[in-house]
């Protein structure tokens, strides 16, 4: 692993780990996204970091003009803070380091079953203005959207009572 690695830890099935280099800060704890080797999944993962450089200068372009960034105080979408190279006895992966968030919205789903009415039209409104900023601030089109690609910031996922304020959620895989 390269010097930037410095633990990798098991999060429920995703890959965590802290990194001291690029957009992280050292000692903290990010997802880690890890690519098989094969020419067509390394072309993914350059078009999704490519498509996520793109989506994170736009949005400092918006805060820079005052411009709305959401509800929650960002655009919507996972911010991408490092990525390297990672050679292994398999071929040369491409590694991509992400904010760690939470479970995805399908785990929740699964987990705690249907979400009241509050909690699905604050997800939905969130979703929408990501996929508002992604369009009409990058123009991109997200065309993968189900609950496996939709992350829950909140630990609780929006608890059941009407009170609760919804979860906080953001937009993932964005390769092609």
């Amino acid at each position: 692993l390269p010097r930037s690695v410095s633990r990798c830890v098991d999060l429920q099935g995703d890959s965590g780990a802290d990194l001291g280099a690029g957009g992280a800060r050292r000692g903290q704890r990010v997802a880690l996204k890890l690519q098989k080797s094969a020419p067509e999944y390394t072309r993914a993962a350059q078009s999704e970091i490519e498509i996520l450089d793109r989506i994170a200068k736009a949005e400092g372009a918006r805060l820079a003009r005052g411009g709305p960034e959401g509800a929650k105080g960002h655009c919507g979408v996972v911010r991408l803070l490092n990525h390297f190279k990672v050679v292994g006895p398999h071929g040369q992966h491409v590694a991509m380091a992400f904010e760690l968030l939470g479970e995805t919205l399908l785990s929740l789903l699964q987990r705690r079953g249907p979400r009241p009415a509050h909690a699905v039209k604050g997800i939905t409104r969130e979703l929408l203005r990501a996929l508002d900023f992604i369009h009409a601030d990058v123009n991109i089109l997200h065309t993968d959207i189900k609950p496996e690609n939709v992350l829950v910031l909140a630990p609780g996922g929006g608890a059941d009572d009407a009170a609760a304020p919804p979860p906080d959620v953001k937009l993932v895989d964005l390769g092609t």
